[in-house]
């Protein structure tokens, strides 16, 4: 059994135009679609960031605070000097 993708005959200039007409409408149709999906998909993500952002913002604001301690922390321990002085008299 054979399949043959050639026509029997020669399209005639009216199918071949029918048929160039069909597939750039095909192509439109396509190109739509795809353009209504992608932007579906990005409103998606920013759905997903916003809740996201929206959900972890305790937990942001809990990290703020957590580094402001520890720099105000790190500066008062930076003015301590430990240290031992000894005090020596001269006659002079």
């Amino acid at each position: 059994m054979r399949i043959s993708f050639k026509p029997d005959r020669p399209q005639s200039l009216a199918g071949r135009i029918a048929g160039a007409a069909l597939g750039v409408i095909l192509l439109g149709v396509a190109l739509m679609f795809s353009a209504l999906l992608f932007a579906f998909l990005a409103l998606f993500a920013v759905v997903f960031w916003a809740y996201f952002w929206w959900k972890t913002r305790a937990a942001r604001q809990m990290m703020r605070e957590q580094m402001r301690r520890q720099n105000h922390a790190r500066r008062g321990e930076s003015l301590l000097i430990e240290g031992e002085a000894e005090r020596v008299e001269t006659d002079t």
